[in-house]
């Protein structure tokens, strides 16, 4: 990703609302112009933000912190919380900022998993655009407004893509410029030719363009085209992947709006969530869970050749990562499925022109050193 850092110019903070929590403050005013370009009310918000939420007490208030921070009123946008079973104090905290902030709304259910929670959330949107936000990532203060702007210029597409931070403390790194948030001129955002994408092209981007691929955090939705589409409840690896793949499947052409803009920061915790953990994804369920949503896309009526290569190669790639570097917390069965992995789809890594030499190289002597059993899983 481009370590880019641009100027953040400082400003009042707005008043129209004040966070419960004192941590994250964004510093900027609202953006009255962009505002009075919609007439919107609180009853029918043009964005709907979803927080799947679950165990993220430690977290969430900054998450949100960041959402009711934003430089344009709240009658523009509503944030839809899905408590999801969490045992700590996370749903406390959200029933706080939803009594405070009218835009806020929070459900509370069973720990069903982030598909679940999403799912729950969808039927609530009352915005035309709808995109997400995990618990314990946050979003720049002019997410909203830069939306909104590229909504109105763009006259309307069915998708837009955005640019995200990277914060992963449990990895010692992070490419959140020390400065804070990029300040973005927004008014100086210009209309541009209609950018329809077609369906191979968007399959193609959304399994292998490091820019856009399957997240949900990075894109906005018109609320239209997801029709009943929901996400995959069954699946808790490229659940997000898979739900966007699925929307392909039934449009053969979208409008897409890439927007050069960062407004999201994603942010890596090991005690949130069983998939953060490395270690965890890929044990004796783990490469079942990683196998069963591969095998899905690849099943697709509509994948592109060039898309479904792409696939393959992802799988023999993590699937030699995980002999390599993981092998004592795989058992015979999860070691032999990653064995026939490697075997079955080299090629597609291999032949795989968005992979440098320098990885492949690497890769390769990985390879000869699994075939060598240096790397073996521990017999129980």
């Amino acid at each position: 990703m481009t370590k880019e850092i641009v100027t953040l110019e400082h400003r009042a903070p707005s008043t129209e609302h004040r966070a419960p929590s004192t941590e994250h403050q964004p510093a900027i005013a609202p953006e009255q112009q962009v505002a009075q370009a919609h007439e919107v009310s609180q009853d029918s918000p043009l964005i709907s933000i979803i927080v799947p939420a679950y165990n993220c007490g430690k977290f969430i208030a900054k998450a949100l912190d960041s959402l009711i921070n934003q430089d344009i009123p709240s009658r523009n946008y509503e944030v839809i919380i899905t408590d999801d079973g969490s045992t700590d104090d996370t749903g406390t905290i959200c029933d706080t900022y939803a009594q405070r902030f009218p835009f806020i709304h929070v459900t509370h259910t069973q720990n069903f998993g982030a598909s679940h929670a999403r799912n729950a959330a969808l039927p609530q949107c009352k915005g035309e655009y709808i995109t997400f936000c995990d618990a314990d990532d946050f979003v720049s203060p002019q997410l909203v407004s830069v939306l909104m702007k590229a909504i109105d210029v763009h006259r309307r597409p069915d998708l837009l893509v955005w640019r995200v931070f990277m914060d992963i403390p449990m990895r010692g790194w992070s490419v959140f410029p020390e400065s804070g948030w990029p300040s973005y001129d927004i008014q100086s955002m210009k209309s541009s030719a209609e950018n329809t994408s077609g369906r191979d092209e968007l399959f193609t981007k959304i399994v292998g363009d490091v820019r856009v691929q399957g997240f949900t955090h990075n894109k906005a939705l018109r609320r239209g085209i997801i029709g009943d589409i929901r996400f995959d409840e069954s699946l808790i690896y490229a659940e997000d992947e898979v739900f966007f793949l699925n929307i392909l499947e039934c449009h053969e052409h979208l409008r897409v709006c890439y927007l050069d803009y960062y407004l999201y920061c994603y942010v890596q915790h090991k005690a949130t969530g069983l998939l953060r953990d490395p270690a965890n994804q890929y044990d004796n369920n783990g490469v079942t869970r990683f196998m069963s949503a591969q095998k899905k896309i690849l099943a697709m009526k509509n994948i592109p050749p060039s898309a479904s290569n792409t696939v393959k190669g992802r799988i023999y790639a993590l699937s030699l990562q995980n002999l390599f570097n993981l092998p004592e917390t795989l058992t015979p069965a999860a070691y032999n499925t990653l064995r026939a992995n490697m075997h079955k789809y080299a090629r597609y890594y291999y032949l795989n022109l968005s992979y440098t030499m320098r990885e492949k190289v690497r890769a390769f002597i990985k390879h000869i050193l699994v075939l060598l059993h240096i790397h073996k899983p521990r017999r129980k």
